[in-house]
Formats: C-alpha cells, sequence, structure tokens
C-alpha cells in the first residue's frame, strides 16, 4: 500500500495550503500532457484512477508536497509509462521525496514497489510464477546449490517464526525453466543503507515488501524481460545505489511533454528554506551539548563525586543547557553544581 508521512500533521495547518499548491500545479501539468501520456501508455489503464491517486497522496504527504512539481510530474508519467500505478492501493511503486542538495530543493522520484516488478513479470508473457518469500528463524530452510539447484521451504505459520534470516525470490517461465536467487538480511540492510529512500518512504513503512523486491530484482536480471520490466529492473537498480540523477535517460523523452510553469512555487521553496534552517540550527546544538559533554563533563562528574551532590553529569548539563550558561574551563563547577541542585526544573 501506499505509504504516508505522520509528520504531515505535525506540520499543523501551513501543510494543507501547500499540499493543495503542489497537487495544483501537478494536475494542471497532468491535465496539459493527458494525451501525450496516454498515447504512451500501456492498454488497459485507467489514466483518471492513477492521476486521482497521485493527488490524494501528495495532498496527505507533507514531504511529498514540499518536492518541485517538475519532479512529481515526471516520476509520475515514469510509473504510467512502465504500467504501474505510483502511491495506488497494489504496492506496485512509489513516489519517494529526497532532497537534492546541489538545487537546495526536494524532488520525487518514483521507485517500482515488489508487486509491480511481478506483475510486470507476469504481463511479459515469458513467465507463468514469479514470487519472492522471507524466511523466518523458527522455519525449515534448505539451499541446494550446483547441478540440481532447489530451495524447500516449509514456514510455520501457527506460531512466532521469528525474526527474517534471509529472502528469496523463485520464477518459473513458460517452458517449466526455474531459477531462484536468494540473499540474506545482512545483504538487504545493506542495500538499504545505501538507498536514498532508507529513512523516509517505504523502506520504512514496508521493510518486508522492499525486502523481497530487493532479491527479486537481484534474480529478474537474468529473466526473459519485456520492455516495460528490463526498464523498472534498471530504475530500481539506480535507486538502489542512491543514483536518482540518470533514472530518466532512458524512460521518459521530456521534449514530449509541456513543462512550462513548472517551477516550485514560491510557498513550497520558503517552506524548503525554513525546514533547512531548522534542521541546520538542532544539528548545531546537538553539536554544541555534545562538545560541552566532552569537554567538561569530566569536571562535572569530577565535582559531583567530591562534593557529593546528588545530581548526575546529566542533569547538570540539562541546567546549563536550559540557563544557556557558556562553560569555560576557569569556571567554578562547584557553584555551577550547587545551583544546578537547587533548581527544582534541573531533575530530568
Amino acid at each position: 500500500m501506499a505509504y504516508s508521512n505522520s509528520n504531515a500533521m505535525a506540520k499543523g495547518n501551513g501543510s494543507g495550503a501547500l499540499s493543495k499548491q503542489t497537487a495544483t500545479a501537478v494536475k494542471n501539468l497532468l491535465d496539459k500532457n493527458q494525451t501525450a501520456i496516454m498515447r504512451s501508455m500501456p492498454k488497459g489503464f485507467n489514466y483518471d484512477r492513477m492521476c486521482r491517486s497521485i493527488l490524494f497522496s501528495i495532498n496527505s504527504n507533507y514531504s511529498l508536497a514540499k518536492c518541485t512539481a517538475t519532479s512529481l510530474f515526471i516520476s509520475t508519467v515514469k510509473g504510467f509509462l512502465m504500467g504501474l500505478e505510483p502511491n495506488g492501493p497494489m504496492g506496485e511503486g512509489y513516489l519517494v521525496p529526497y532532497r537534492n542538495n546541489k538545487k537546495n530543493v526536494f524532488e520525487a522520484q518514483f521507485i517500482p514497489g515488489y508487486r509491480g516488478l511481478q506483475n510486470l513479470a507476469r504481463r511479459s508473457g515469458k513467465i507463468t510464477e514469479c514470487y519472492a518469500k522471507a524466511v523466518h528463524a523458527k522455519d525449515y530452510f534448505e539451499v541446494e546449490e550446483g547441478t540440481e539447484r532447489k530451495i524447500v521451504h516449509k514456514p510455520i505459520y501457527t506460531s512466532f517464526r521469528g525474526e527474517p534470516l534471509c529472502f528469496y525470490a523463485v520464477f518459473k517461465t513458460i517452458d517449466a525453466n526455474i531459477d531462484f536467487e536468494v540473499m540474506s538480511i545482512d545483504e538487504i540492510n545493506d542495500i538499504c543503507k545505501r538507498s536514498k529512500a532508507s529513512e523516509d518512504g517505504p523502506w520504512v513503512t514496508d521493510f518486508l515488501e522492499m525486502a523481497k523486491k530487493t532479491v527479486m530484482r537481484r534474480l529478474l536480471k537474468r529473466a526473459p524481460r519485456s520492455i516495460e520490466l528490463a526498464r523498472a529492473v534498471e530504475v530500481d537498480n539506480q535507486a538502489a545505489m542512491g543514483d536518482f540523477d540518470n533514472q530518466n535517460s532512458d524512460i521518459i523523452d521530456l521534449s514530449e511533454f509541456d513543462l512550462e510553469e513548472a517551477e516550485t512555487p514560491s510557498q513550497i521553496q520558503g517552506q524548503i528554506n525554513a525546514d533547512r534552517t531548522a534542521e541546520l540550527r538542532s544539528q548545531i546544538a546537538g553539536k554544541t551539548a555534545k562538545q560541552a559533554n566532552s569537554d567538561f563533563g569530566m569536571m562535572i562528574q569530577q565535582e559531583l563525586t567530591k562534593s557529593g551532590n546528588p545530581l548526575s553529569k546529566e542533569q547538570v548539563l540539562a541546567y546549563v543547557d536550559k540557563e544557556g550558561i557558556v562553560l569555560t574551563m576557569d569556571m567554578d563547577f562547584h557553584d555551577l553544581c550547587e545551583n544546578a541542585a537547587k533548581s527544582s526544573d534541573s531533575l530530568i
């Protein structure tokens, strides 16, 4: 299912206006380019329903609302051209926001989901079965390699299965050939960490689905593929490596689309700048507290031990932070600890 971002509610009423402005900008781009998009979409897809799903996602996801209208439009069209519905109920693909530090803007990128790769494999007409599974600690799991490759997996569904240890994917072709791929949880986590989408998006909300997709993507590189499936595997591979900048080159010819007046609305850029300023201030404050703990923590602890003061070093540093006291090497740490003890708000 499409993921949501809880920080949308935390931003207050301003997020609603921001979301509406971004959604309107994206809708205008979709409306202007509807003919060109529908000409390239696979047959049998409901264009109107897919557009509604995208606009709903923007309106309900603060992180997406901060993305440029152009990147949201391009990412949406990318999914459409592969026959996948971004942020739809089936989990075929996701629009994932990330910060482009070179441009100082947020941009959206389309990432195929597990169901998306699975459906494209089946639609190719060359694969009859395609699936991925998680293997948990209490499952029976056996793999044979060599001339007779085989997987035996007996899940335990009647009780807690334990933590996932590995994942595997299998496909079967129309002429009954079978291939599979197995990846450990450590391999999956390594790929997750390299992704720019590791902290905001489906890796957070749908880890098991993303893990299954990761092993399936590796397997499908060896499978007979359609053009749409080949594109989806390549896009997903680039996303896994954090290479978002080159994702559009082989999928979308931007000359076919009218992107005029698709700049980031000023309100969106203003919110991006405000968020960035708040983030930097938080980082500076965190570094200051950490530095104070490192430079003066030992002196404070020695004074507390010598005087029998009941406070902890952390409580004194919290008092220092609350009062805005600048610590120096020549200050009276005895008085500092005494004053912290007298403060009723110093206990944490």
